[in-house]
């Protein structure tokens, strides 16, 4: 009878473990990213560099239904999106140097939209479009335009 009192007691803490250390310890909070709805990528002012503006949510420039934003001053007053840009060699370094501006994380997994210059998409996106395929957050399902003039603008 000890012996299977035991064995019941060895069973019940075995199967208590997996449910104790389960948790969520790689949680992304959403008052921690910074949400990026699109992202533009034009030709940079110096020779073989990039811009890169990324676009991201506001949620304090939205508004409501009295026009208010959430922060409270008027709608006209605050965005409801934020454009950031950054100019490099490659798309990878120009993301990290705006991460190192940003208080939130960047997260690109619910962008929807890439755009891309004219004169870049004529020297070939097969080295831009690089670094979304490799991100682990970035999702395949973004709508890629090209854009004529300035693709940031156009963001």
């Amino acid at each position: 009878m000890k012996r299977a009192l035991k064995a019941v007691v060895c069973a019940l803490l075995l199967a208590a473990v997996p449910v104790s250390v389960s948790g969520c310890f790689d949680r992304r909070e959403l008052n921690t990213l910074a949400i990026v709805m699109g992202v533009a990528i034009d030709k940079g002012e110096k020779d073989g560099t990039v811009k890169v503006t990324i676009q991201m949510s506001n949620p304090a420039g939205g508004e409501d239904k009295s026009g208010k934003s959430a922060s409270g001053s008027s709608a006209s007053d605050a965005k409801p999106y934020i454009n950031l840009s950054g100019e490099g060699r490659n798309i990878n370094y120009i993301v990290r140097e705006l991460q190192h501006q940003m208080s939130r994380r960047i997260y690109v997994a619910h962008s929807q939209v890439l755009v891309i210059s004219e004169e870049l998409a004529r020297e070939g996106v097969r080295d831009r479009l690089d670094f979304f395929a490799r991100a682990p957050e970035a999702r395949m399902t973004v709508y890629v335009f090209v854009a004529k003039g300035n693709a940031g603008h156009t963001l």
